[in-house]
């Protein structure tokens, strides 16, 4: 039976313990057990909390044999973890090897099946400088987001509590565009401690994007994706982050089903409206945030999307022909267009500071999605005036996106009713 998992929580002085093991065992691959406790999430219907409370690492005449890339065990110590399950009233929910995989395959990926028969809801791991953890799934294996209980979300969790804290650290966040918005939120969410940040954005990185991202010139002409995913992975080594360097419309409706919010930053209508229909049709939330500089007006505005719930990106606007022939040129492209003398659309106007305040909008909008909070569904301010004014109205009736979406959809009505009855 698949068990599904949705973030593990490890005690500090377990970790530390298994981390010292590893280290002092390479090159050879070694294992370690963890043990622990799990609990249905309330906040995600069908998953489950693991909190590791103790390890277990065998002693050297446990291994039969062992090499950099192969172990095998003597069969008592099956023995050893029961015994241990039993005197400390946990079960065994993490196997652990050190072996650095990204996605295991193999004699690896046998192992992991086989442990996840003997032990219901096991998971596999990796131990490389940092762990991954992934657990089997119908389709293959899936990365599970990870934290050690130190200090480094505490004040985090005095702000929003222990149970929030979990949900932002369980979420799973696409981010498309990754330009001065994208780039700052996706920053801000890592350091946030959210488990999941992947990447979308055709674009490589040009010298006008280093007025808005912290980047050194020496990083011109590489993708974007690629560069805030390693600066990403530095901040935060045990975040799980994919990347794509291209269009959000090479990827599949279906794809957008795995997240649990969708963040839209891009600066044209046609990618924010391809985002719209996917995430309406697979009914994930999405928050499309954009700021503007247009005839001396700066403004920022941010809409929060839930099928059947909220009004559609489509909802609120109306698209100039401008807007919507507005779309991402290969340089090849370009170089076509320039050469048939077609002309391109003009730059967008940014600076820095509106980056950063659209960013911080979009991040309070995640909080109150992934917290089950009330929702905003559209912010707007005024950088001139210094205002922030907020605006709720009914659904379109006609709207071409999510007319066809009853209100209060079923199907996020017997989710809410699933985590209700859980809790009671």
């Amino acid at each position: 039976m698949e068990i599904k998992i949705s973030h593990i929580d490890f005690e500090l002085s377990s970790y530390i313990r298994a981390v010292n093991y590893f280290e002092s065992q390479k090159p050879d691959e070694s294992l370690v057990i963890f043990l622990g406790k799990r609990s249905l999430e309330p906040s995600k219907p069908g998953y489950y909390h693991y909190e590791i409370k103790d390890v277990f690492i065998p002693e050297e005449r446990d291994y039969l044999a062992r090499s950099p890339t192969y172990i095998r065990m003597d069969r008592r110590v099956h023995e050893k973890i029961k015994r241990l399950a039993e005197l400390t009233g946990l079960e065994p929910l993490v196997f652990d090897h050190c072996q650095p995989i990204d996605v295991p395959s193999g004699t690896d990926a046998v192992t992991t099946r086989k442990v996840a028969e003997y032990y219901p809801g096991s998971v596999m791991g990796s131990y490389n400088i940092f762990h991954r953890f992934f657990r089997v799934t119908d389709n293959g294996f899936e990365m599970i987001s990870w934290e050690v209980d130190d200090e480094t979300y505490g004040r985090q969790k005095l702000a929003v509590g222990e149970d929030d804290h979990r949900k932002v650290a369980s979420a799973r966040v696409l981010i498309v565009g990754v330009g001065g918005i994208g780039w700052k939120t996706a920053v801000d969410l890592a350091m946030m401690g959210v488990g999941q940040i992947d990447l979308v954005d055709p674009d490589g990185i040009e010298a006008s994007n280093l007025s808005r991202i912290p980047l050194p010139k020496s990083s011109i002409g590489n993708t974007k994706v690629n560069e805030l995913k390693k600066m990403l992975e530095t901040i935060r080594p045990n975040l799980i982050t994919r990347n794509r360097s291209a269009k959000i419309q090479e990827l599949e409706p279906e794809a957008f089903a795995t997240y649990d919010v969708v963040i839209v930053t891009t600066d044209n209508v046609q990618s924010r409206l391809y985002c719209n229909d996917a995430c309406l049709e697979q009914r994930v939330p999405a928050i499309q945030v954009g700021a503007s500089l247009e005839n001396g007006t700066k403004r920022i505005s941010c809409r929060t999307v839930s099928g059947g719930f909220t009004p559609c990106y489509e909802c609120w606007k109306t698209f100039t022909a401008e807007q919507l022939r507005r779309d991402y040129y290969t340089d090849d492209q370009k170089r076509l267009i320039q050469k048939m003398n077609y002309g391109l659309p003009s730059p967008v106007p940014s600076i820095v500071n509106m980056n950063s305040i659209a960013a911080g909008i979009a991040e309070e909008a995640f909080l109150r999605l992934i917290t089950g909070k009330e929702i905003v569904p559209y912010i707007y301010i005024d950088m001139n005036e210094l205002t922030m004014r907020t605006y709720s109205r009914e659904r379109d009736p006609k709207c071409r996106a999510c007319s066809t979406i009853p209100d209060h959809d079923i199907a996020m009505l017997s989710s809410q009713q699933a985590m209700s009855e859980q809790e009671e």
